[in-house]
């Protein structure tokens, strides 16, 4: 093969085996035995580096082709996080902050981490050629939750995030009337960039090409 041709298979592989040391790193405490401390303290530590490790993974996946579709679901258990060396409370229960000022500051640093994470995966993608253009432009992300509000578990005025896919997104801020839009909606217009001839999805009732085609 040629130069060009080699230096990206020895940079897929480099990968790959990065990934796999990460991995046998966390195998080795499999049989380790266990300190004395609270059963709740074993694993938030590794919470961040896993949800790290798991977008790589993503990332090594779409490159190879191994896979056109990843779906990843953050964990929101009742386990403490551990954040800048302070212990926080589970995701879960910040979630239910109650208008709490200090349960939503530390809702707000978790989910900080969280866009961290996915900032280090876009850039990621946009460091792997792809042909002729980067991997990141030929693959759609889409980042969100299934809830606008987790007191009153609301699913009304849900913030999601879409990057990549060659979507008109770059610097947009869109907030559309509550009540109005369905995220559906949202699903019509990446399916049709991805060139899927469809106008509807579940129950959508339109597009929001104009935002984002």
């Amino acid at each position: 093969i040629g130069y060009e041709d080699r230096e990206k298979v020895d940079a897929y592989f480099s990968s790959i085996r990065d990934v796999e040391k990460r991995i046998e790193r966390q195998q080795q405490w499999v049989n380790t035995r266990k300190p004395g401390v609270p059963p709740l303290m074993e694993r938030p530590t590794t919470f961040h580096e896993n949800l790290d490790l798991m977008y790589e993974l993503t990332a090594l996946a779409l490159q190879h082709d191994s896979t056109r579709v990843a779906s990843i679901e953050l964990p929101a258990g009742g386990l403490p996080i551990i954040l800048d060396g302070n212990q926080l409370s589970g995701y879960h229960g910040q979630s239910h902050h109650g208008k709490d000022p200090e349960v939503i500051d530390e809702l707000v640093r978790i989910e900080q981490m969280h866009i961290r994470s996915l900032e280090k995966f876009i850039t990621r993608l946009k460091g792997i050629v792809d042909d002729d253009a980067y991997l990141f432009d030929r693959t759609q992300i889409l980042f969100g939750s299934g809830m606008g509000n987790g007191s009153s578990h609301s699913n009304k005025n849900l913030p999601v995030l879409v990057a990549g896919g060659d979507l008109n997104h770059t610097g947009k801020d869109i907030i559309f009337e509550e009540g109005k839009t369905p995220l559906c909606n949202v699903f019509v217009t990446m399916l049709q960039k991805l060139g899927i001839e469809t106008e509807k999805f579940a129950n959508s009732t339109g597009n929001i090409n104009n935002e984002l085609a």
